[in-house]
């Protein structure tokens, strides 16, 4: 059962830094590239039944939104924080529900209506930045 992530599609436009170090629009351009790396990491879709096949495409997409992160100028950074909190709660959906019970794991991931939705607007504005900075 395969299911759109939308912070995986936005994580490939932009993402923010952490707190402490700011970096800037270059800075992220260079590390975003063309976002084909991590779009490669879910060529062949997203599908939360397949629990450890899910748990290490979000991993490695999670590898490659820290680095986002620490290149990525303040003003985008709550937009990538919405971004995390959506991969974070699908993760911790996938590490406690019962992976033989693709109906509990569908329903609970399908329930974070509040996470996806903001996940879904901070996409619009990551892709808004790229398009301005990243030429």
């Amino acid at each position: 059962m395969a299911l759109p992530l939308v912070l995986l599609l936005a994580a490939t436009s932009v993402a923010a830094c952490s707190d402490d170090d700011a970096g800037s629009a270059e800075e992220l351009c260079s590390v975003v590239g063309d976002g084909r790396s991590f779009a490669a990491l879910f060529d062949q879709g997203f599908d939360p039944t397949d629990t450890q096949r899910a748990l290490s495409q979000l991993a490695a997409a999670k590898v490659d939104l820290d680095q986002l992160r620490r290149a990525a100028p303040t003003e985008v950074r709550d937009d990538l924080d919405a971004e995390i909190r959506y991969l974070d709660a699908v993760t911790g959906i996938l590490r406690g529900e019962d992976p033989d019970d693709p109906a509990a794991v569908v329903a609970a991931i399908n329930g974070l209506s509040e996470e996806r939705s903001a996940a879904q607007v901070a996409s619009l504005v990551l892709e808004e930045f790229q398009a301005e900075h990243c030429r």
